[in-house]
């Protein structure tokens, strides 16, 4: 009964937002996650509420907004409201409205990865120049962030040990005992490379953009035409390189080999070239083992959610993407940096982020489909390596890493 007057509460809000939005609409059904389907008798809509903050949502609106009026084609826009708004407050929600693609399952969106990971790079270069003003809102790696992945590599540790302790172990713990150590040294390395990140950047990437946070197959709809990124709600102002790391992590490609990953970087730098340090970034945030993580908790904190042999088949997927970006990890940082390393004056991270930015001020928006100048970079004279303990930073061989 509750669920039922929830529901009537909630269609009531509906009527009032859609009303802001200048349609009385028709006909209106629940669609997945908080999305409303609203028709208003020519075509349907896509009604979305999202606990982002007014501020923050209209930042993500207005550069989204400039970068589609450019040309970019894979955003939908979103309707206005009769102040001109995208979005509108109600029910401490914001609200907005997009036209209507019928998602697709996973098992029947044949994406194209070079055509995703293109229009990232386009993306990402188009926003660029619309961040640069936006020092107060940039994301910098703070230590919170290393203890966390401490904390998860100390739960992977604990599953391991669970595992051995079992008298009769499953398939799946096999195949997790004999693959853990590949993980594990991957999670060190990327830890130890966060960790110098800090120490070294405070934090701050070389430069910055609009990365949408959350990338996933099911934030991806398609169209006869084309495919369109959707749900921007958590985008933040950040290197371009996690973004690009999530993607390689995430987007499940039909061939797991180093080649076809490599390739993927390749294509992504045709439309926003990475510099040296971004590459060993990547190479840092491709070493944390998300999926193998991921999976590990829902086998061993929450059993019930999949079946045996499904889990299997998961572990020894992600397993083998796990040893492919072992491969792309290791030529990634090994990419010759061109910095002059020299010791540099300590800046403050407001500073740094500020310089971070400096090279994308005054440059202008180009239309999506003309190819766009690489804007150049100021360069970090203090190159990144992971620390090791015991050891002067030296650069960290992922061959001997099992010394560390």
């Amino acid at each position: 009964m509750n669920k039922e007057t929830d529901n009537r509460d909630e269609r009531s809000v509906i009527k009032q937002v859609c009303k802001q939005f200048r349609f009385k609409p028709q006909h209106v059904q629940k669609g997945p996650r908080n999305v409303w389907q609203v028709f208003d008798g020519e075509r349907w809509f896509a009604l979305k509420s999202t606990s982002q903050s007014a501020d923050t949502l209209a930042l993500i609106h207005d550069i989204t907004d400039q970068i589609h009026d450019a040309g970019y084609p894979n955003l939908l826009s979103c309707k206005k409201t009769e102040q001109n708004e995208t979005f509108i407050e109600q029910e401490g929600k914001c609200w907005y409205l997009t036209p209507w693609i019928q998602p697709q399952e996973p098992q029947e969106f044949d994406y194209n990865p070079e055509a995703l990971v293109r229009s990232l790079g386009i993306f990402h270069k188009q926003a660029e120049p619309l961040v640069c003003e936006h020092v107060d809102r940039t994301k910098q790696v703070e230590q919170e962030q290393v203890e966390k992945w401490k904390g998860y590599q100390t739960k992977l540790s604990e599953y391991q040990e669970v595992v051995q302790n079992r008298e009769y172990k499953s398939p799946f713990d096999k195949v997790y005992v004999g693959q853990i150590d590949l993980v594990d040294r991957l999670f060190t390395f990327a830890i130890k490379g966060l960790e110098r990140f800090v120490e070294a950047e405070s934090g701050v990437p070389p430069r910055y953009t609009l990365c949408h946070g959350r990338l996933h197959p099911s934030n991806v709809v398609r169209d006869d035409e084309q495919f369109y990124w959707i749900d921007f709600d958590d985008a933040e102002i950040d290197s371009p390189v996690r973004d690009l790391a999530v993607f390689l992590r995430r987007f499940q490609h039909r061939n797991l080999d180093p080649e076809e990953i490599q390739h993927l970087i390749e294509v992504y730098e045709s439309e926003n070239p990475l510099s040296p340090k971004e590459k060993k970034l990547l190479a840092i945030y491709l070493s944390y083992p998300e999926n193998v993580l991921r999976l590990a908790h829902k086998y061993y904190d929450r059993p019930r959610i999949m079946s045996e042999s499904d889990a299997v088949v998961q572990l020894e997927s992600k397993i083998q993407q796990m040893h492919a970006l072992f491969d792309v990890v290791k030529r990634l940082w090994k990419t010759e940096s061109q910095t002059v390393r020299t010791k540099p004056a300590k800046k403050s991270t407001k500073a740094a982020a500020k310089t971070a930015l400096k090279a994308t001020k005054g440059t202008k928006l180009t239309k999506a489909t003309k190819p766009t100048k690489t804007i150049k970079e100021t360069k970090a004279p203090k190159e990144m390596k992971p620390s090791s303990q015991g050891e002067s930073e030296p650069d960290l061989d992922l061959e001997d890493n099992d010394r560390d």
